[in-house]
């Protein structure tokens, strides 16, 4: 849907680049229409206000549990959305992706446990907000796989620099053994994205292919580590689950999309919320601009 495969083809090249004019702002109302032809959905006003952070990965309250037989465990949690205002039109993705990481301890104290006392050490979490521009006239479901795919990088990354922060550690102690999960969990409103990349839907569209290719690799490279990096002292579980959830429980993706789409253009801030409640930015916006724009399709992956 959404134009003939030259448009839709220049359509996911905009997405991929994040550019476009940011000379203007657009209205907070984004038409939502599936590409398919037998269904659409309704316009949705969509939400300006701040709003908390989702669950993360592991736990439906927001505190993942430290599966028992691990030493240490990392939850990483993607939530993605994308929007076009007209389908096709301008469109913006969103996605906030944190990173939880439990160690256990023998000894503890008690500020620092988690609840259920199975003697687990709950660190800082990271947090990632990224805003996606995909160009003037991209569509709806194109904008929602870039909040996907921009998403699963920076899951990416937080799973590699895990496991090399992991051998570093390693390397300090030669008798050290470490048994590692890592819980990755993608979590969307778009229920034909989340279908075909569990592989219940084929992903047909012309449009819309290249870009399932591109998160399919991702989620792939993700849980190959399990295999590539697993060692003789680092034994490594690697876990991805996509679910869909409903739009109430995506309003912070949401609200990054409709940033993009009004500023006309793609950034990131990142920021600590520490176990004490506090939050503190760590990166500005125009330092991490370069990093959020995906160019070609080995930058993507």
């Amino acid at each position: 849907g959404g134009g003939g495969v030259a448009q839709s083809s220049a359509a996911v090249a905009a997405a991929r680049r994040g550019t476009g004019d940011a000379s203007t702002n657009t209205s907070s109302s984004v038409r939502r229409s599936s590409e398919s032809s037998n269904a659409s959905l309704p316009v949705s006003n969509k939400r300006r206000r701040v709003d908390p952070l989702p669950p993360a990965a592991g736990s439906a309250t927001g505190t993942p549990t430290m599966p028992s037989t691990a030493t240490s465990a990392l939850f990483v949690t993607v939530y993605f959305d994308g929007g076009a205002r007209g389908n096709p039109g301008i469109a913006g993705a969103g996605a906030v992706v944190t990173r939880k990481e439990h160690k256990r301890t023998s000894s503890i104290s008690s500020s620092r446990s988690n609840s259920n006392g199975n003697n687990s050490v709950i660190g800082d979490t990271s947090i990632v907000k990224i805003r996606q521009y995909c160009g003037p006239k991209e569509t709806n479901n194109a904008a929602e796989y870039t909040g996907l795919l921009v998403g699963l990088r920076c899951a990416k990354d937080f799973v590699i620099e895990y496991i090399e922060d992991m051998k570093r550690r390693q390397q300090t102690n030669k008798q050290r053994r470490d048994t590692v999960e890592i819980h990755v969990e993608v979590r969307g409103d778009s229920n034909l994205i989340i279908k075909q990349m569990n592989g219940t839907n084929e992903c047909k569209s012309t449009n819309l292919r290249p870009l399932f290719e591109d998160c399919r690799s991702i989620a792939s490279r993700i849980m190959q580590v399990q295999h590539t990096e697993t060692t003789s002292s680092l034994t490594l579980s690697v876990f991805v689950n996509m679910e869909h959830v409903y739009r109430e429980s995506n309003k912070v993706a949401d609200k990054l999309a409709n940033e993009a789409m009004d500023e006309r253009r793609s950034w990131r801030s990142s920021f600590i919320r520490t176990v004490d409640g506090f939050e503190r930015e760590t990166t500005d916006d125009e330092k991490n601009r370069e990093q959020d724009t995906c160019t070609t399709r080995s930058t993507c992956v």
